[in-house]
């Protein structure tokens, strides 16, 4: 009799242990901070949901967060037109995307790419912009804007986590469609004659493809995955 009882506790035992086994812990969701994003001044905070479709992770993800204006200047390095800002906008930032991982598997590094959507509304007010490369006596213009950008990406990237820290690093392209309504106050020519009588408004769209790059460093939560759920 005690030997039944031993054998019965084995088959419990190993009962559990295989019900165990059909478990797997996949992430559910990461909060995380994008630290290329933050030295640009402009930091973001964001939210990734993940599900398991046919045996691959899959994940909306949406970030938000606030562009700092920290520079008075455009064109540092030309000197010429309004083209190319540094730190001359300011205003509220917001990003939402579908990824797609590999196979699941249990590695250390999950592969995944990701289309993304940026949106940003941007402004700034009364700056002198030099409108050529003469720079003993440039031509100026001194303007203000409005902006809404449309940012479309497309990147890849690879994700890893050990216990609740996730690390995650990405690069890809992206192409900033910019609706700009600008204010035109005043403006001079090289031999400072004034190029405007009174204020006007100028519309423009510019498209400027460039490549993005990214890394988050964030909280992550775990769920465990039953095995009839590796097949929805």
């Amino acid at each position: 009799m005690l030997s039944l009882k031993r054998i019965g506790i084995v088959i419990v035992l190993l009962a559990f242990a295989l019900q165990v086994n059909a478990q797997r812990r996949i992430p559910s969701y990461v909060i995380s901070a994008d630290v290329v994003y933050s030295a640009e001044f402009i930091p973001m905070l964001g939210g990734e949901f993940f599900s398991l479709q046919n045996n691959r992770l899959q994940s909306w993800h949406i970030e938000g967060g606030y562009q700092i204006k920290y520079n008075d200047q455009f064109n540092i390095l030309f000197n010429q037109g309004d083209d190319i800002s540094l730190g001359v906008y300011q205003g509220p930032v917001a990003k939402i995307g579908y990824s797609f991982y590999t196979k699941w598997r249990n590695r250390k590094w999950k592969n995944y790419y990701s289309p993304t959507l940026g949106l940003k509304y941007l402004w700034y007010d009364s700056m002198r912009v030099n409108t050529d490369q003469n720079w003993m006596n440039p031509a100026f213009r001194i303007q203000s804007e409005k902006c809404i950008a449309l940012i479309p990406q497309f990147y890849w990237g690879q994700k890893r986590y050990s216990n609740h820290i996730c690390f995650d690093y990405y690069f890809g392209f992206q192409l900033p469609v910019k609706f700009r309504d600008k204010e035109i106050y005043r403006g001079m020519d090289n031999y400072n004659v004034s190029i405007t009588d009174k204020p006007f408004e100028q519309w423009q769209i510019t498209a400027v493809p460039n490549i993005v790059f990214g890394i988050k460093i964030g909280f992550i939560q775990k769920k465990t995955l039953h095995k009839n759920e590796d097949s929805q």
